[in-house]
C-alpha cells in the first residue's frame, strides 16, 4: 500500500512538471516513464530515478532503454557488478550506443576485469565517431593493459591520447597512465609546466608524485606533492592515509619532530580512523624511546603502549606497522618482567609473522624470555613443565637458534640422570651459543661427557679452548679434575698423577668432585700398582671403600710377597668389615703364607657357609684331612 501511495505521489508530482495531454494515461506510455526518470537523474536523484526505472521495466518488461539508463544509474551508485550483470547480456542482444558499450567497459574495469574492459574499450573506438568517446575508450584500453601489467601497450595507448585533440581531462588522464607506466617523472613535469591546468583535471598525479619521492627519499618534495593533490582532489577521506606515510617516512629517517607533526594531527584530527591508532601508537612509542635514551622510567608508557599494541595487532594484522609494534612489545614485558608472557608473544609473533624483517630481532628476544622464563621454572624445579613446552615450541626454538633454549632443557634431563639427552642438548646449545656466564657449565659438561665416551680428541681440543677462551679457570678444580682425568685416559700418567695429588690434598671440594677426584686416583693408583697410594686413599674418610677394595690391595701385596703390608692392610680391613668373608678368607691365605697354624681355624670358621670361600674352605680342610691320613698310613 505504501508503495503505491509513493508512487501515487510521485506520478502526481511529475505530472505538475510534464504535464500530458487530455485523456491520455502517463502510466501507459513507457516513453513518459523514461522521461521522467532521465529528469530525475540529471537532477542527481539517483535513488528516485533508481527507482523509477525500476518501476518502468515492471510495468514494460521488454522495453530495452529502460535497462540500458538502469545500469547507468547503477554505474553512478558504484554498484558495478548489479551494472555488468544487467548491461553484458543487453551487448549481446540489442544494440548498444558507443556511450553504453564505453559504460561497460568502465564497469569491468572498476570489477579488474580487464580482458572485458579492454574488449569494450576497443569496440567503442571502432563504433564511436565522437572524439570525446574515442579519447574515453583509449584511456580505459590503457588502464587495462596496466591492469594486466602490460605497461608497454598502456603507454602507448596514452600517447595516442595526447596526439589526439582530446580534452584537457583525458590528457590529464593520460599523464597518469604514463606515470603508473614508468615514464620519467621529469617528462611529465614538461607537460604540467606547459600546461599547468592539467593538474586540476588529474590531481592524482600529484599523488603519485608523492609515492614516487617517498621512494628516493625526498621527503619535502613528497609532502609538497601530497598536499597539492589534497587541495586538488578535495579528497579528505585520504588525507589520515598520506599522513601516516609521511609520518613513518620521517620517522624511519630519525626526524622525530617532524613525525610527531603528523602524528599529532592525525591523532587530533582524525581521532576515530585506523590511521589514527597508529599515530596513537607512534606517539606513545617516541615518549618511551625519548624517555629510555634520558633513563627515565617508562612505566606510564608501557602501560599505555601495551593495549593499543594488542589493539592493533587484533584489529590490523597485516599492517606492516604491527608486526614492528608486536616486536616492541616483547621488550616492554621484559621489562616489565614478565618473562612468560614475552615467551608467548615472541612465539606469536613468530606463527604469525615468518617472513617479518622484525624476525631476526624477535629471536633474540625470544631467547632472551626463554632464558628468563625457564631459569625461573628450573629454580622452581618445575622440571617436567620444561619438558611440556619443548614439546610445544621446540621448533621455534630451533628456528631461532636459540642456545640457551636448549642448554636449561640439557639441565632438566641431567636431572633426571638421562645424559645422552643432556648431552644432545649441551651440543646444540654450544653450536648455537649461550650466554656467557652459562659458557664454563657448558663447557665443562661437555669436555666431561667426551671424556666419558673415550672421545680424547674432542676432550683435548674442548679443554684447550675452554682455557683460552677462560683462563681464570686454569686453577679451576674442575677444571683440573677434568684435565686430569684425560691425561689419564690419554695414558699421560706422570701428568695425571700430578694433577690428582694436588686435587687429593685440597680442602673444600664439593662432595661430587671429591669423590671423582678419589675413585679417578684410585683406578690410576691401582693402574701403577702403587700399594702405598692405594691404601692412602682408600683410609680418607671420603672414599666410599668396600670390602673389595681392601681385598684388592691385599691380594696385590701378597702377590707381590710383601706380607708385611699385607698383614697391615688385612688388619685395617677387618677392623672396617668384621664380618666380610672375602676378607676372611683372605685372612686365611695370608696365615697360610706366613706358616702360621691360625689357618686352620679361618677355614673351619668358612667351612660352616654357602659362599664360595666356604666351598674352597672345604676343600681345603679336606685336603689337610687327606694330607693327615695319608701320613698315619707313611708313618
Amino acid at each position: 500500500m505504501r508503495r503505491l501511495v509513493a508512487i501515487g505521489i510521485l506520478i502526481l508530482w511529475v505530472g505538475g512538471v510534464f504535464p500530458v495531454r487530455a485523456g491520455q494515461k502517463p502510466e501507459e506510455d513507457p516513453a513518459w516513464w523514461l522521461k521522467q526518470t532521465r529528469f530525475a537523474y540529471r537532477q542527481g536523484d539517483f535513488l528516485g530515478a533508481l527507482y523509477l526505472v525500476r518501476e518502468l521495466r515492471r510495468r514494460f518488461p521488454g522495453y530495452q532503454p529502460a535497462a540500458v539508463l538502469e545500469a547507468h544509474i547503477l554505474y553512478d551508485l558504484g554498484k558495478y557488478q548489479e551494472c555488468a550483470r544487467l548491461l553484458g547480456p543487453l551487448s549481446l542482444s540489442y544494440e548498444l550506443a558507443p556511450e553504453d558499450l564505453l559504460l561497460l567497459a568502465r564497469t569491468y574495469l572498476h570489477l579488474q576485469k580487464a580482458g572485458e574492459a579492454l574488449f569494450y574499450a576497443r569496440l567503442v573506438e571502432k563504433k564511436a565517431r565522437r572524439a570525446d568517446l574515442i579519447c574515453a575508450a583509449r584511456i580505459v584500453a590503457a588502464r587495462a593493459y596496466l591492469r594486466n601489467r602490460i605497461k608497454t601497450k598502456a603507454a602507448e595507448k596514452a600517447r595516442e591520447v595526447l596526439k589526439s585533440a582530446c580534452a584537457k581531462p583525458f590528457i590529464a588522464q593520460a599523464l597518469e597512465v604514463l606515470l603508473e607506466a614508468g615514464t620519467p617523472i621529469q617528462e611529465i613535469q614538461q607537460y604540467l609546466a606547459r600546461q599547468p591546468e592539467l593538474e586540476f583535471y588529474a590531481p592524482g598525479i600529484f599523488k603519485f608524485l608523492g609515492d614516487y619521492f617517498l621512494r628516493k627519499g625526498k621527503l619535502k618534495k613528497a609532502e609538497e606533492a601530497y598536499f597539492r593533490y589534497l587541495n586538488l582532489s578535495g579528497r579528505e577521506n585520504e588525507a589520515p592515509e598520506l599522513l601516516l606515510k609521511l609520518g613513518e617516512a620521517y620517522f624511519r629517517r630519525g626526524r622525530i619532530r617532524r613525525a610527531r607533526i603528523f602524528y599529532k594531527l592525525l591523532a587530533t584530527a582524525w581521532p576515530h580512523t585506523d590511521q589514527a591508532r597508529f599515530a596513537k601508537f607512534r606517539l606513545y612509542h617516541l615518549s618511551y624511546i625519548l624517555d629510555k635514551r634520558l633513563g627515565l622510567p617508562t612505566v606510564e608508557q608501557r602501560k599505555a603502549l601495551i593495549p593499543l599494541i594488542n589493539e592493533l595487532r587484533r584489529r590490523h594484522p597485516r599492517n606492516p606497522i604491527t608486526p614492528e609494534a608486536q616486536a616492541l612489545e616483547i621488550q616492554l614485558y621484559l621489562e616489565d618482567h614478565k618473562p612468560e608472557k614475552a615467551f608467548e608473544t615472541a612465539v606469536d609473533f613468530m606463527r604469525r609473522y615468518p617472513r617479518s624483517p622484525f624476525l631476526s630481532r624477535v629471536h633474540g628476544l625470544f631467547c632472551e624470555a626463554a632464558n628468563l622464563y625457564l631459569a625461573s621454572l628450573f629454580t622452581r624445579k618445575a622440571y617436567f613443565r620444561i619438558i611440556e613446552l619443548n614439546r610445544t615450541y621446540a621448533s621455534f626454538a630451533e628456528k631461532s637458534r636459540c642456545g640457551v633454549y636448549f642448554y636449561w632443557l640439557g639441565k632438566v634431563y641431567q636431572q633426571y640422570f638421562l645424559y645422552t639427552r643432556r648431552n644432545y642438548y649441551f651440543l646444540k646449545a654450544f653450536a648455537w651459543g649461550v650466554p656467557e656466564p652459562y659458557q664454563p657449565e657448558l663447557y665443562l659438561t661437555l669436555i666431561s661427557a667426551a671424556l666419558e665416551e673415550e672421545k680424547l680428541q674432542e676432550a683435548a681440543e674442548l679443554l684447550k679452548a675452554f682455557v683460552k677462551k677462560f683462563p681464570f679457570y686454569a686453577t679451576n678444580p674442575r677444571y683440573l679434575y677434568l684435565r686430569a682425568l684425560y691425561d689419564y685416559k690419554a695414558g699421560r700418567i706422570k701428568e695425571a698423577h700430578h694433577l690428582l695429588e694436588d686435587l687429593f690434598r685440597r680442602k673444600g671440594l664439593s662432595p661430587d668432585l671429591r669423590q671423582k677426584v678419589l675413585k679417578t686416583y684410585w683406578r690410576l693408583a691401582l693402574k701403577i700398582k702403587d700399594i702405598d697410594l692405594a691404601l692412602r686413599i682408600v683410609k680418607d674418610p671420603d672414599f666410599r671403600a668396600t670390602d673389595s677394595d681392601f681385598a684388592f690391595l691385599i691380594q696385590m701385596a701378597l702377590e707381590n710377597e710383601d706380607y708385611l703390608r699385607a698383614g697391615q692392610i688385612l688388619k685395617e680391613a677387618r677392623k672396617r668389615y668384621p664380618q666380610s668373608v672375602t676378607l676372611k678368607w683372605l685372612a686365611g691365605v695370608y696365615l697360610e703364607k706366613m706358616g702360621r697354624t691360625e689357618a686352620l681355624s679361618v677355614w673351619k670358621e668358612l667351612a660352616g657357609g654357602n659362599s664360595t670361600e666356604a666351598r674352597l674352605a672345604r676343600g681345603i680342610l679336606r685336603s689337610l684331612q687327606l694330607v693327615d691320613e695319608a701320613r698315619e698310613v707313611i708313618y
